[in-house]
């Protein structure tokens, strides 16, 4: 029998994978998604926006985007590259978007759904879990799911009473912060149709108790108690390394064709480029390619980062 003190704890491993969002039912199977960008920040609600990129790869023009919602909305918004979007009523849990103009045969489009729901978040005691399903249904070159927590939330400590589990499902590329929020990005090249992706992030506040202020100072004594202690630590390392005569010279980094081209071609994509992409559309070898990215990378000009079985590569200095 399992306690009852840990029964509320077991649901923080399950994802929300009820709340399903899904687009572009099985009658719009011809249409691609080049981007599918999901943006959601939460605070007592969730509010989304997400960013299409579309192709009509039929031999008709698309008229009307059916959009399915399986989570409560309100604020309901949409727009294409010509304003705002008119929509009907919703029938079940399809929403007819009718564009302003249609997209012609092999054209592209761009449209942007927003709304807010309370469906994605769920409580248990002083821990939230934020949950999301998305069932793809039709061919997406490039998937990224972007979460922004509430201001003053944290990820929940993976490890509680002995008991590991999961605090971000699945691994993200990407846990950052902007100063005022954590960020939990994922991103996903060529999903296949009637593939399905569950996420699911466990967070809670980072100060407990009422006296923050008390808990701002602690933490910027510790912070200062640590910097004190470790410039007593590397003084001694420091006085070693002045004493010690050394003949280095600062390498001089200058940018040939090679890295011109790699460059142009990251720019034109946003500044993000995976680096097998990067192989496909340059006339130039693997070999020489990765020599170049790797000489951009030691100056400090682009990072690569593990994205599957390749690379992403971010353009730094712009």
């Amino acid at each position: 029998m399992l306690k009852k003190e840990l029964l509320p704890l077991l649901l923080l491993f399950l994802p929300l994978s009820i709340l399903q969002v899904e687009a572009a039912p099985p009658t719009q199977t011809k249409l691609l998604f080049l981007q599918y960008n999901i943006t959601i920040e939460l605070d007592e609600i969730a509010h989304e926006t997400l960013k299409l990129k579309l192709k009509n790869l039929g031999n008709s023009p698309v008229k009307v985007f059916n959009f399915t919602v399986l989570v409560e909305t309100s604020n309901f918004k949409v727009k294409d590259d010509f304003g705002n979007v008119e929509f009907g009523e919703k029938k079940g849990k399809t929403i007819e978007c009718y564009l302003n103009k249609p997209i012609l045969p092999n054209s592209e489009a761009n449209l942007t759904i927003s709304f807010n729901s309370p469906d994605f978040i769920g409580k248990i005691k002083d821990k939230y879990i934020f949950g999301l399903g998305y069932l793809v249904e039709a061919e997406t070159k490039v998937f990224c799911l972007r979460v922004s927590l509430p201001e003053g939330m944290g990820i929940v400590s993976p490890k509680l009473k002995g008991i590991s589990y999961p605090s971000i499902h699945p691994h993200p590329q990407r846990l950052y912060t902007d100063g005022r929020r954590i960020i939990v990005e994922w991103e996903y090249l060529n999903l296949s149709r009637k593939e399905s992706l569950d996420f699911s992030v466990k967070y809670e506040p980072m100060y407990r108790g009422k006296n923050v202020q008390s808990a701002f100072l602690n933490m910027s004594f510790l912070i200062l108690s640590f910097i004190f202690g470790l410039s007593l630590g590397l003084a001694p390392f420091f006085l070693v390394l002045r004493k010690r005569k050394t003949d280095y010279q600062p390498r001089i980094f200058t940018i040939n064709k090679a890295h011109k081209e790699i460059l142009d071609a990251i720019k034109e994509r946003n500044g993000e480029i995976t680096q097998e992409e990067l192989s496909k559309i340059l006339n130039m070898s693997k070999s020489k390619i990765s020599t170049a990215l790797t000489e951009l990378e030691r100056a400090g000009v682009i990072k690569r980062e593990q994205f599957g079985k390749t690379k992403m590569i971010h353009l730094v200095i712009r």
